[in-house]
């Protein structure tokens, strides 16, 4: 699932930034998404993740 999801990205990613690039003319947007989605799945993580798989052992 790991390998799938940096698959996706690594398709995904380009594709938006392409995108955003050719409708404002700077890439620094979708930099700025990019980062911003990278913050949200670590909020997703820490806060998301049942208590059982929290805990360190």
């Amino acid at each position: 699932m790991i390998n799938t999801l940096g698959q996706l990205g690594g398709i995904v990613s380009p594709v938006m930034v392409g995108s955003i690039k050719d409708l404002t003319g700077s890439t620094t947007p979708a930099l700025y998404a990019i980062g911003g989605m990278t913050l949200l799945c670590a909020l997703i993580l820490m806060y998301g993740l049942p208590e059982k798989l929290q805990q360190k052992e």
